[in-house]
């Protein structure tokens, strides 16, 4: 069997340092670790990410912007949807390969 899920590139930016880019993605929480080799996430975070302002962070990235897991909210700055969108990381995965 054979599964997908959409990623719709969400170009935010961290509001703090405009020139800090970092990859903003939003994702179906469903099926994104199903259909994915490159990352993972504890089965326990990836439940918690089901929020619509849930997000899941990359290990390195976390530890870069000072973030931990259900320790707070974050906020990205919209250019493709313009906003000030509010998030709270529920869960940090792990690469599993570069690109």
């Amino acid at each position: 069997m054979t599964k997908v899920a959409y990623f719709n590139w969400f170009g935010a930016k961290d509001p703090k340092d405009e020139n800090d880019f970092f990859a903003t993605i939003a994702t179906d929480p469903h099926d994104l670790f199903e259909c994915t080799t490159s990352s993972r996430c504890q089965p326990s975070e990836a439940k918690l990410f089901e929020n619509r302002r849930g997000a899941v962070v990359g290990d390195s990235l976390a530890k870069k912007k000072g973030w931990k897991v259900g320790g707070g909210q974050g906020h990205a700055q919209g250019t493709i949807f313009p906003g000030d969108w509010e998030f709270y990381v529920r869960g940090s995965n792990t690469a599993t390969r570069s690109w």
